[in-house]
């Protein structure tokens, strides 16, 4: 992609495993909103396969909101740790996060 600018809002649904870096540079990104969607078997996919730095330079990001039943993330921090998914995603560190 050449045009980094685009996108202001991303929805990642649970299902789908997003790749280190994959969202670096994009500087109009201001929403990320994290969904638990269903898998194959038809159960909670409840994991957020995020890799690192995914979200790295995307200062402009205010709004993170997070499906409330959501209970980890790839790297292994859990829903109290959301400091240590913000280093390791690259979020913005004065980022909060909302319950959809």
């Amino acid at each position: 992609t050449t045009d980094k600018a685009v996108p202001t809002s991303i929805t990642i649904p649970t299902t789908v495993e997003i790749e280190a870096g994959a969202f670096m540079g994009l500087t109009n990104l201001t929403t990320v909103k994290i969904v638990v969607v269903n898998a194959t078997d038809g159960t909670p996919d409840k994991r957020a396969e995020i890799g690192a730095m995914a979200f790295f330079g995307c200062n402009n990001i205010t709004t993170y909101i997070e499906d409330a039943n959501l209970t980890s993330y790839q790297c292994g921090a859990t829903d109290g740790d959301f400091d240590a998914v913000k280093s390791l995603m690259g979020l913005p560190a004065d980022l909060t996060r909302s319950a959809s």
